[in-house]
């Protein structure tokens, strides 16, 4: 006699197919924009190699201002490469040309723009880290960084704002002594990151711009 195959509901057939037909759908969907991604790099790594020699070296500071979503692997690797791996984190570079190139491909990710001065100093005085025995401290006092920095002749907070604001010899030793900066969410959070600055919206290069933003999240 044959096998009696198991019952089932056509309801259940019906709500199977769609469940795979979504997915089906979300798979293609993220195809789409991983390629999306892949082309737009590729053009705006042949724009940055046209425009690179005439780079400015500048103090910049630089926001991550979205989560991983739609995130490109090389993206992924740009923001690793900068210590830009949570939202809300910001750290200080340096405008030479490698820094251009992966500004340019993670801009959709993050902003940025040319700090003056008084915010060096509140993010250094105010949210300023480094790691003292494996842990991660508030910077608060010249001794820790006299301990750390004192043979590059930085032996206080006010050296440190120096050496990082005026890109001095040193800055790649003493920006890698400080950890990535723990900002605020702006009031209202980050409403429009799909449009760059320039459009009204949040990503991308704000210029000076960049210090009222700084206001809101120091």
């Amino acid at each position: 006699m044959p096998k009696k195959l198991p019952y089932v509901d056509e309801s259940e057939k019906a709500r199977a197919r769609r469940k795979s037909v979504k997915r089906a759908e979300y798979f293609v969907l993220r195809s789409r924009r991983l390629v999306s991604a892949r082309r737009r790099l590729q053009h705006l790594s042949r724009l940055v190699h046209l425009t690179e020699s005439s780079v400015e070296r500048r103090l910049i500071f630089v926001l991550r201002i979205k989560g991983r979503q739609n995130m490109h692997p090389k993206v992924k690797k740009i923001l690793n490469l900068l210590r830009l791996r949570y939202e809300n984190s910001g750290v200080f570079l340096n405008t030479d040309k490698a820094t251009l190139r992966m500004l340019a491909a993670a801009q959709r990710f993050i902003t940025w723009g040319h700090p003056n001065l008084r915010s060096v100093r509140e993010l250094i005085y105010k949210r300023a880290a480094v790691v003292v025995n494996g842990k991660r401290l508030q910077l608060s006092d010249n001794r820790t960084i006299e301990d750390s920095l004192g043979s590059y002749n930085i032996v206080c907070i006010e050296d440190l704002i120096h050496e990082i604001f005026t890109i001095g010899p040193h800055f790649k030793i003493v920006n890698n002594f400080v950890l990535p900066f723990r900002l605020s969410k702006p009031s209202g959070g980050w409403t429009k990151k799909k449009s760059s600055f320039s459009h009204g919206g949040d990503f991308g290069d704000r210029k000076e711009a960049i210090n009222d933003l700084l206001r809101l999240m120091v």
